[in-house]
């Protein structure tokens, strides 16, 4: 693989989810990240507007007219679950792209910061922003973590104890 000088993300700002806060902050993530290892990042609303010759990522919510084109053009369903994230790579007229898409801010913050982490665990941008299979994740579980301590018998221990609790 050749190294990469120069990187076009695609941001469609009419795109409810690519201009939410968190997506906003994964995309500085990755940003940063490209420029610690060389990578020039430019961004564009269109693909027409970025080089043919440059890597294109394209950042959008699943309900996005250019991530769906993407994703029906390689057969990989649309991953409509909360959180839900999918990497693949694809084609839009002649220009190579990689799509970098979720079902909500969550999920394409996920898919973001995926390939920002890959970069920042010392993988080269050439490989790190390859995905030879499409990466298609959905949350096993529908609440990712709980929020509440065990801080004192008094005040805890009932909560702590039931069942039903748990199990909601």
């Amino acid at each position: 693989n050749k190294s990469i000088q120069n990187i076009s993300i695609i941001i469609d700002n009419d795109d409810k989810i690519t201009s939410s806060n968190p997506v906003r902050l994964a995309i500085d993530e990755l940003h940063e990240s490209l420029n610690q290892n060389g990578v020039k990042v430019s961004t564009y609303q269109t693909v027409d507007a970025a080089p043919a010759d440059e890597l294109i990522i394209i950042v959008a919510g699943s309900t996005n007219s250019l991530a769906q084109n993407i994703l029906k053009s390689n057969n990989v369903p649309v991953a409509d679950a909360p959180e839900s994230l999918v990497l693949i790579q694809g084609d839009i007229s002649v220009k190579k792209v990689l799509l970098a898409s979720g079902s909500d801010y969550n999920g394409l913050m996920y898919a973001i910061l995926e390939l920002a982490d890959r970069i920042q665990c010392g993988i080269p941008p050439s490989e790190a922003l390859t995905v030879a299979e499409p990466i298609i994740e959905t949350p096993a579980l529908k609440i990712r973590s709980i929020y509440r301590t065990f801080t004192s018998d008094v005040t805890d221990k009932e909560w702590y104890n039931s069942k039903a609790f748990w199990r909601s």
